[in-house]
């Protein structure tokens, strides 16, 4: 049985061997963890109020890399979508490919039927480009804001359908602040 010496104890080669090898360890911890960040996992952190009362400005959430965990949006679900120059935008799937969606007065209608839902506000500014029937094609989304009366998304114009490779990840978990710390629903 072979006893542990000290680094001090150690010679200068050994000192070498014991650095290296403290470093190989190390760099293959950040090669993981970007690695995992950059395929498997997406950090955001929710910036303005679109999402209020669901998520509020600085929350730290993580979410599943789209295509890698899940291959399917479910209606409802939380997901951080990339528009481009605009940057990240954090919001809720309300229509799904193949769905006809409108907006009339406080209600969203799903192929002509209310959406029964708990999250979003009902104070609408606008029903925007969902004002007639808007027939999502394949691969094509509607999505909201839980805060609709602040929130840019795709009633406005500018942001429109969201395309299903606009979609990066689904988020699950919120992180910060601590007393929040779990699941997001």
């Amino acid at each position: 049985m072979s006893e542990e010496k000290k680094f001090s104890e150690m010679t200068p080669k050994e000192r070498g061997r014991e650095v290296l090898i403290t470093l190989c360890y190390l760099a293959a911890g950040v090669v993981l963890a970007l690695l995992i960040s950059t395929f498997l996992i997406q950090k955001v952190t929710v910036e303005g109020t679109s999402m209020v009362n669901t998520l509020e400005e600085g929350d730290l959430l993580f979410g599943a890399r789209y295509g890698v965990f899940y291959r399917d949006v479910d209606r409802f679900d939380i997901v951080v979508l990339d528009m481009g120059d605009r940057g990240l935008y954090v919001k809720r799937v309300i229509g799904l490919p193949g769905e006809t969606v409108q907006i009339a007065g406080e209600e969203i209608y799903i192929n002509g039927e209310v959406l029964e839902e708990s999250y979003g506000s009902s104070d609408m500014r606008t029903p925007g480009i969902a004002e007639e029937p808007l027939t999502l094609g394949e691969g094509e989304y509607f999505v909201l804001g839980d805060n609709r009366y602040y929130s840019r998304d795709s009633r406005d114009a500018g942001v429109g359908v969201i395309r299903e490779k606009q979609i990066m990840s689904k988020l699950g978990l919120r992180f910060w602040p601590i007393s929040k710390f779990g699941i997001v629903r």
